[in-house]
């Protein structure tokens, strides 16, 4: 009995059928850690009304059968299966089986109870897993990163979730201290599936000034790998923020994410606070979106709130109640529309996750051409994009408007829609022309669990931020207006990150994109073959260790060969430098990775210099580099070597670019053609124009390198260093002169480097002489095309996935969770952000 809503008094009568008959399973290893060759008891619950089937007065019987899975980690092995009836303990009530000899190694049991009766109640049948585990333990010590000195009694903490459920779910913990030593160990003694879990690992000194960097989460390690040791953990200083909730009943619980702004990943999940005071430590220094909302009863959605360079204290108390706003505007750009869709999405950060339709009550008169939505909105405001999209008989069309929510009705907020490009496709959200982008590595296998942040710039000059997810398929459909440029990253714990710039030409002809996201390897560009021989170090981040000469105390962590690093130990300093170094002494170093959203960048360049000329007194060798990862680093440092017999070094020497190259090593860019302007339409702006210019002149005494370009000359060591604010692919060529051909002092031209071959003004040009001499491969030829509008070849329509995948077949029947291992990072983080704007919405439907 209740009131309606018009305030009368209603009586209804409701009928409820009752599940009186009920099998409930468990096993002994679900609560204590069970390895090989131990036992293994089965018990079962089987009851009528909350009381046992008695195996005599009610008949009752059940039979288990059970089939134990193993894995490698090229994917199951043969499974084992065995029927066995149970027996009926008439003291605790429950049917038991025990397996005494327990099961030959570690993997997954899936068991399948079916119980009868003679009494007339219902027979059922109930299937549940349970794992054998293995030992398995991390040890290492704690440093504090800045002093470099061990942290005695430092604070750490294990968190296992279960990446598979939605939203992840946390299982098991371990919390541990570390001696007088800074020495610590943690051994992982879950129950848990090995599959589906990663670990969270933190630490923090006793006082809480010092924290863990942020760091993704860590994959469950396999039986055949060896337990991790030397896993040091570095501290850094925290600030500590104060979270606390209220809406119009008062205080109240609350959930929140935590997002690090620059790497636009969630770093903590909090889950029912509340609705007292929650606190928890961050690295200082950093940006972070502090995204909070509520579910059930008195839901609201996500609302994000700031804290820049994070220090000290810093306490945020955040309303939540929730007001339903309206929006209006009109829509124009379509004649004669046959439909019109308008859908909207949330702001999560500084982006909007394209997963979840955040509108309610959708309206469009397509005789007047408006619409009319809801929306939630807070006091403290919630940030949509709002996308219309529309038919007619000449194609498909789309537009946006963005959006703040607050208590009050927003009007005219018009939205013109331009023509798409694409196909038609089907979606989850919208059905409309789309663009797909297909992932594949560099042996044309499949990539599922992409993970994209794309940047659309709108031909009106909106440029709007999404994230998606390819989720278990190897694409990711994304409507695109016509005349939009296209910045998109992508993000794949099997392949190294990819950005990519992909213009309006490229768009225009392409309705499917290959975006290959190759093994992590260090390549050579001209044959694409593995460059043998190359370490690898990860430096601290910082002004001491930035630089052509780092200390031994800068190094983290090093190998003698790049194929052989043990991504965790990399991880945990958090941002760090990340170098390359080849035994002829080219030096590519990335200053300040963030390792937090993807693994370490990748980079091809060549082994030798490509091309090396001596004409009349000038000398002019070229390397070429590249790496086409998003910006998740400051800029780079290269070293390159020198031959004092071959270079003077008494007079200047300059380094220039050559050439520039798309990410498949087509130039986009030739001195010799194009202009020093074209660079900037390339994405270039942001280098020291005189690389493509006379050249930046290298200095003889070392100063701090600015990121934008500068070089300095080390005559002791004959390297010739320089930095680039970020990477693609170039030909960088150093220029001097020959020995004892240097120009004399009243030479005008005595005082700077000869500008070599190619494109610019004043300084000394090579011109072709007999005495000219190419004593290296020649460079590609760059041809005369003028590239700031490059398109590539048309990319021909997507066809089903070819049967190679870069998951292992599965050749025996699959355990009930899918053989895919998984690896810390985007898809199951960024899953979240979408999952926070559901929780709330599908609460609302």
């Amino acid at each position: 009995m209740a009131y309606d809503n018009v305030s009368n008094w209603n009586t209804i009568q409701i009928n409820v059928t009752l599940d009186n008959d009920k099998v409930v399973t468990h096993a002994s290893s679900d609560l204590i850690q069970t390895f090989a060759n131990q036992s293994v008891t089965f018990y079962v619950n089987y009851t009528h009304y909350g009381i046992p089937v008695d195996n005599t007065t009610d008949g009752g019987t059940c039979t288990i059968t059970v089939t134990f899975q193993t894995f490698t980690a090229q994917g199951p092995g043969n499974p084992i299966i065995y029927s066995a009836p149970m027996t009926y303990n008439s003291t605790s009530g429950l049917y038991e089986h025990i397996n005494s000899t327990g099961f030959p190694a570690w993997g997954q049991i899936r068991y399948t109870v079916q119980c009868n009766n003679t009494a007339g109640y219902e027979n059922v049948t109930v299937t549940n897993t349970t794992w054998v585990t293995y030992y398995r333990s991390m040890s290492g010590h704690i440093y504090n990163l800045e002093t470099g000195q061990p942290v005695a009694n430092a604070i750490i903490s294990v968190e296992q979730e279960d990446a598979s459920k939605e939203p992840p779910t946390v299982g098991w913990t371990c919390n541990t201290v570390s001696n007088d030593t800074g020495y610590y160990k943690i051994v992982f003694n879950g129950t848990e599936s090995p599959l589906t879990s990663v670990y969270y690992i933190r630490a923090r000194s006793q006082d809480s000034t010092l924290t863990t960097p942020i760091l993704p989460p860590m994959p469950g390690p396999f039986p055949e790998e060896a337990n991790k040791t030397d896993v040091n953990l570095f501290l850094v200083q925290a600030a500590n923020l104060t979270l606390r909730a209220y809406n119009n009943l008062g205080y109240t619980t609350f959930n929140a994410e935590i997002f690090d702004r620059d790497a636009n990943m969630p770093i903590k999940s909090i889950q029912n606070a509340g609705p007292g005071n929650y606190s928890l430590l961050v690295p200082a220094g950093r940006n972070y979106d502090i995204v909070v909302y509520k579910e059930g009863m008195y839901g609201a959605p996500p609302t994000s709130q700031s804290w820049l360079n994070a220090s000290g204290s810093h306490y945020l108390e955040v309303n939540l109640t929730v007001t339903m706003v309206t929006v209006s505007g009109s829509l124009s750009g379509v004649s004669n529309a046959e439909y019109y869709n308008v859908t909207g999405f949330i702001g999560i950060s500084t982006f909007y996750p394209r997963n979840f339709n955040a509108v309610f009550n959708s309206q469009v008169n397509t005789t007047t051409n408006t619409y009319t939505i809801q929306i939630p909105g807070t006091s403290s405001g919630i940030s949509y994009v709002i996308i219309a999209y529309a038919k007619n008989s000449s194609g498909y069309y789309s537009g946006s408007t963005k959006l703040t929510a607050y208590s009050s009705g927003i009007s005219n907020q018009n939205i013109t829609l331009y023509p798409l490009y694409g196909t038609y496709r089907t979606g989850n959200i919208v059905s409309t022309n789309m663009t797909r982008f297909v992932f594949r590595d560099d042996s044309n296998n499949n990539i599922t669990g992409v993970f994209a942040m794309i940047n659309i710039t709108e031909v009106n000059g909106n440029s709007t931020a999404y994230v998606t997810s390819s989720q278990g398929n190897n694409y990711i459909d994304i409507p695109i207006t016509q005349g939009s440029t296209v910045t998109a990253s992508f993000f794949s714990p099997m392949a190294p990150p990819r950005k990519r710039v992909i213009n309006p030409a490229v768009l225009a002809s392409n309705d499917t994109i290959n975006i290959i996201l190759p093994n992590m390897e260090f390549k050579d560009p001209n044959t694409n073959n593995p460059l043998e021989n190359v370490s690898l170090k990860f430096i601290k981040c910082n002004g001491a260790c930035n630089v052509p000469y780092p200390s031994s105390t800068c190094v983290i962590y090093e190998v003698s060969n790049a194929t052989d690093f043990d991504p965790m130990k990399a991880m945990m300093a958090g941002n760090i430098n990340i170098r390359t170094e080849q035994q002829n002494g080219l030096v590519v170093e990335f200053v300040n990775v963030d390792l937090v959203n993807s693994g370490p960048p990748d980079a091809s360049f060549s082994p030798n210099a490509t091309e090396q000329v001596s004409a009349q007194d000038t000398f002019a060798q070229m390397w070429i580099v590249g790496s086409f990862a998003p910006d998740i680093y400051d800029y780079v440092l290269i070293g390159i070597p020198y031959n004092e017999s071959e270079l003077s070094e008494n007079a200047p020497v300059k380094v220039k670019f050559r050439y520039l190259y798309d990410d498949n090593f087509d130039v986009i860019w030739n001195a010799s053609v194009n202009s020093t302007s074209d660079v900037v339409a390339l994405g270039y702006g942001d280098f020291n124009q005189n690389y493509f210019g006379d050249g930046v002149t290298c200095s003889d005494t070392y100063s701090t390198l600015s990121p934008s370009g500068a070089c300095y000359r080390n005559k002791t060591d004959n390297m010739i260093w320089f930095t680039i604010p970020h990477f693609s692919g170039g030909a960088p060529q150093v220029i001097g002169y020959i020995p004892g051909k240097e120009p004399s002092t009243s030479v005008s031209t005595a005082s700077s480097a000869p500008s070599g071959g190619g494109a610019g003004g004043g300084g000394y040009v090579v011109t072709t002489t007999p005495e000219e001499t190419v004593t290296s491969a020649p460079s590609p030829a760059p041809g005369t095309t003028h590239i700031p509008t490059y398109t590539p070849t048309h990319t021909p329509a997507y066809t089903p996935a070819p049967s190679i995948t870069k998951t292992p077949p599965v050749s025996t029947p699959a355990p009930s969770t899918p053989w895919e291992r998984p690896v810390p990072g985007f898809e199951a983080l960024f899953a979240i952000a979408g999952l926070i704007t559901a929780a709330y919405l599908l609460r609302r439907r």
